[in-house]
């Protein structure tokens, strides 16, 4: 796992509250996960993030793309649009970086409806 740029929540959330938010279905993967760790499944990730900004709004910026929304947004796209969406936030991010400047802006856009 690659984990940088780590923030500490202004009011942590009980794993338990956390547990209790997410659909029944999806229970069992992320008790998995906080139990013996490892990546979630999409759909679990997606109501995992969605239940954090439920409790947590302003974290939004920070895990947009993680939620389900932003993963049917995408979904949307043609074949060739999500390619080309691909390409262009790589070559920006390759110019930002030869630039020397921060690309966090490009991991938090997400398409938004009229995009």
């Amino acid at each position: 796992m690659n984990l940088k740029d780590l923030e500490p929540l202004a009011e942590p959330i009980d794993f338990g509250t956390l547990l209790a938010r997410m659909p029944p279905r999806l229970q069992r993967y992320l008790q998995e996960a906080f139990e013996e760790g490892g990546m979630l499944p999409p759909k679990t990730l997606g109501a995992f993030v969605d239940s954090i900004l439920e409790l947590q709004p302003e974290l939004s910026q920070r895990l947009a793309r993680f939620s389900d929304r932003r993963t049917e947004m995408l979904a949307s796209l043609t074949p060739t649009g999500r390619a080309n969406l691909a390409v262009q936030k790589e070559t920006l991010t390759i110019a930002l970086e030869l630039a020397g400047l921060k690309t966090e802006e490009i991991l938090t856009w997400s398409p938004t409806e009229n995009t």
